[in-house]
């Protein structure tokens, strides 16, 4: 690693992080929350669930992490849904609650795989682009969560706790 930043002294180096399991939670983020500084803060009260388990049609149990705006919770209060699936898990790609929130350490899930770490100069994406709740190639829940939307990251079949086989 030394090597590396050695050789590329522009560039910002963050420390691996190992998986540390199934943590089903849920936390509530109030507007303006942010995941580490210079990060898109959240414009609206936020949901995230973590680790949701959803029954499918045959019986296999797959597992979710959510994203929605807070106020779905009201009575009534149901709003349209991206899915955003991967064969490479939901946790893989996030900078999610890091470096800043010492409480919610035993959350992070992640390999490290984010825009951070997956291309030369973050794929072309400023770090203020992002709010570090994003998984790789997936929406942004910053942005749709502020439209009203919810942003689910399933684990697909087989992958990460979830259930089945991953090819069929």
């Amino acid at each position: 690693m030394e090597a590396l930043k050695a050789r590329f002294p522009d560039l910002a180096f963050c420390p691996p992080r190992k998986p540390t399991g199934f943590n089903p939670a849920t936390i509530h983020f109030p507007i303006g929350h942010v995941e580490a500084e210079g990060r898109r803060p959240f414009t609206v009260e936020s949901v995230f669930a973590r680790d949701v388990e959803v029954l499918m049609r045959d019986g296999i149990n797959i597992y979710s992490d959510a994203f929605r705006p807070a106020s779905s919770s009201d009575p009534g209060g149901q709003v349209p849904v991206i899915i955003a699936s991967s064969p490479y898990g939901k946790d893989s790609s996030i900078l999610f609650i890091s470096h800043i929130h010492a409480d919610y350490k035993q959350l992070i899930d992640t390999e490290g795989h984010s825009y951070d770490y997956l291309g030369p100069f973050r794929c072309g994406l400023k770090q203020d682009q992002t709010s570090g709740n994003e998984r790789f190639e997936a929406p942004d829940p910053v942005d749709w969560c502020a439209r009203g939307y919810a942003v689910i990251n399933p684990d697909a079949r087989g992958a990460r706790f979830s259930k089945g086989d991953i090819a069929q």
